[in-house]
């Protein structure tokens, strides 16, 4: 190796050994190893930068200078790891670094990867927590940069398009996605496709690319992420577009890929990492990296079983490596409803009983771990296979389950918890409430017909539960589906109209109506009002037909104004609903409406007003056809409208005779 190879291997090794050594007792920056590990990096940074800043580049879990790769060994991996997936490809040393920044910079790798995004990406982190020796460059530097000018205005705007994936994701969610998982990741799927075709290559070459992708699918639902990965490792072998995105995942965001797709119903991840090993090319470290993921929990467990006191929850919190942890803690949250799984059995070794007492214990071992828990990813990941344990108890039935899961979490995150405990427990519950749980439940009780049946173990997640139930009604063809959809989501709806309201302004016509259909089944409710009164001017119809309806359910007698600017409506049929909904209202204000109407309104509509009001139950009726059919009247009505007033005026004084 040449000298500068040296100093280079040299530098990032010893910033290696200082991140592991700061691991061992993090915020202790006066421990042996540590101290030993800051004198190496200020020996070798003095030599490393005297020419300039040190540069190195990280590949996946390998660092490359000046002269070539790195030779690698485990403490450079695990920094490489840190770096790469916190999307840091150029690592710089400008000065030597003294103990606090390299505190501060293990500090840095430490945090949760979407905390890091969330906070503007690595290089903003690093300044804010001020790091000023070394620098970090997120994907492609300022010199990688390819000249845009040469590209057409549709190129320009796709790329542009991807620059900023949260903007892209909202738009591809205001366009209207299909509320199914699948079907949305496959719409996804051939729009990325088409990109990467219409594209440069010297574009979609780059690792950002695909890395804007998959950042655009971290704001859409979890579960449309989830397909899309799906469908990208079924089509490795047949297009260019899926090898391409498969190659520049991580090793660890693949081993997540695979995790994830194995736990709702993908083939085992071992079986799968092979194929996609041998298909990418890839090295032999993700096999390693899904062995450690799946083992990890066995090989401790028989470890615990000889220490006094050991518990599944110790193990959780232990100082080890992440994998370990979050594998064991993933395995303390498997529990749950399922006793068969070898995990369990593990389990039964340390806590024999019966099933119940595993299952008793398991809700225990997740309460306290949940509650001791401080690292953010680790409380999301359990929190997730919690959410899915919960959906799965409600689709079976077991209510009982259900409330024991959901008092674990509320024992374990009360109100005076962390906010980002609590958060993260908001979410969790939130994320119960899916169209395919609705589905499963409607299919469950199929029988019993009642909306309340399906109602009453939705009702428990508030908001989210509405909303899933209008996600399967928006895409429900058959009437009768709908029927039964609409008079569960007006089961719901109580308390939670705000949820209807973020819905009326869908651009489908039916949706919009179904909508304004449920407001109106909920029954008296003013704060529904306003929302309704907005709709009165909607363009479609059939929209405003149901408005009226509603109007009336909602607002009882004080619909009548809204009413009577409906009852000028240019189609016959809602203007024909207005004066019908105004004459059943049992109210002078309804009355005098009708007559303003036979006074100002045109058309049918005035006689049909006319017929109306000489039938209405208020007292003012007489005074207002005696206004109506007076010579003097202002505005006059028409000789033949007049005529009836009197007609019907003498027989309303007759009839009170």
């Amino acid at each position: 190796m040449t000298g500068a190879a040296a100093r280079t291997g040299d530098l990032v090794r010893h910033l290696a050994s200082a991140y592991a050594s700061y691991l061992l007792f993090p915020g202790d920056t006066s421990q042996p190893a540590f101290r030993s590990a800051v004198e190496r990096v200020t020996a070798s940074a003095e030599v490393a930068t005297a020419g300039g800043p040190y540069h190195v580049t990280i590949r996946s879990a390998r660092f490359h200078g000046d002269d070539g790769e790195v030779r690698h060994d485990e403490t450079l991996e695990r920094l490489a790891f840190a770096c790469f997936d916190r999307r840091i490809e150029h690592l710089r040393v400008h000065t030597v670094p003294g103990a606090d920044e390299l505190a501060t910079f293990s500090e840095f790798l430490t945090l949760p990867i979407d905390e890091v995004l969330g906070r503007g990406g690595a290089a903003a982190v690093m300044r804010a927590m001020g790091v000023t020796s070394i620098t970090v460059g997120e994907l492609a530097t300022d010199e990688d940069t390819e000249d845009l000018d040469d590209l057409t205005s549709d190129q320009v705007l796709l790329w542009e398009q991807l620059q900023d994936p949260g903007a892209l994701a909202a738009t591809l969610m205001i366009e209207g996605m299909p509320s199914d998982a699948a079907a949305a990741a496959h719409d996804l799927y051939v729009r990325f496709r088409a990109i990467e075709e219409i594209l440069p290559a010297r574009l979609t070459a780059r690792r950002d690319f695909f890395v804007r992708i998959r950042q655009v699918l971290t704001h859409l639902p979890v579960a449309v992420g989830r397909e899309f990965h799906a469908i990208v490792l079924t089509r490795l072998a047949t297009e260019r577009f899926a090898m391409s995105f498969g190659v520049n995942l991580t090793d660890q965001e693949l081993v997540d890929v695979l995790f994830d797709l194995a736990e709702y119903g993908g083939p085992d991840p071992r079986e799968l990492g092979r194929r996609v090993v041998s298909l990418t090319d890839r090295k032999g470290s993700v096999l390693d990296l899904i062995e450690s993921h799946r083992d990890a929990v066995g090989s401790e467990l028989a470890t615990l079983t000889e220490e006094e006191g050991a518990t599944l929850v110790a193990l959780a919190l232990a100082e080890a490596d992440d994998e370990v942890r979050t594998a064991v803690a993933d395995v303390l949250a498997e529990q749950l409803v399922d006793a068969s799984d070898d995990d369990v059995v593990a389990l039964r070794e340390l806590f024999p009983g019966s099933e119940e007492d595993i299952r008793t214990l398991a809700l225990l071992a997740l309460r306290d771990y949940l509650a001791a828990e401080d690292r953010r990813v680790s409380v999301d990941r359990v929190l997730t296979v919690w959410s899915a344990a919960v959906r799965t108890a409600t689709i079976a039935g077991d209510d009982e389950l259900v409330g024991r899961l959901l008092e674990c979490v509320a024992t374990a995150i009360p109100e005076e918890a962390d906010v980002f405990k609590r958060d993260a427990a908001a979410r969790a519950r939130a994320a119960v409430p899916t169209p395919e749980l609705v589905r499963a439940l409607l299919a469950r009780r199929q029988e019993d017909g009642s909306a309340e049946s399906v109602a009453a173990p939705l009702a428990r997640f508030g908001a989210g539960a509405l909303a899933a139930v209008l996600d399967v009604l928006t895409v429900e063809e058959a009437a009768s589906g709908r029927a039964g959809l609409i008079a569960l989501a007006a089961a719901l709806a109580p308390g939670h109209l705000d949820v209807l309201a973020e819905r009326v302004d869908d651009d489908r016509w039916y949706v919009a109506r179904n909508i304004v259909t449920i407001f109106g089944r909920v029954g008296p409710s003013p704060e529904a009002i306003p929302t309704l009164a907005g709709l009165v001017h909607h363009p479609d119809p059939a929209v405003r037909r149901e408005v009226v309806r509603s109007l009336v359910a909602c607002a009882g007698a004080d619909a009548a104004s809204y009413l009577r600017r409906m009852a000028d409506d240019p189609s016959a049929q809602v203007a024909t609903a207005a004066v019908h909904a105004l004459a059943g209202i049992r109210s002078d204000l309804a009355a005098r409406a009708l007559a303003d109407l036979v006074a100002r309104g045109e058309g049918e509509e005035r006689r049909l007003a006319l017929d109306a009001l000489a039938t209405h139950p208020s007292n003012e009726v007489p005074r207002l056809l005696g206004e109506l059919a007076a010579r003097g009247a202002e505005p006059r009505l028409p000789g033949p409208l007049r005529r009836q007033a009197r007609r019907l005026a003498r027989s309303r004084a007759g009839g009170g005779r």
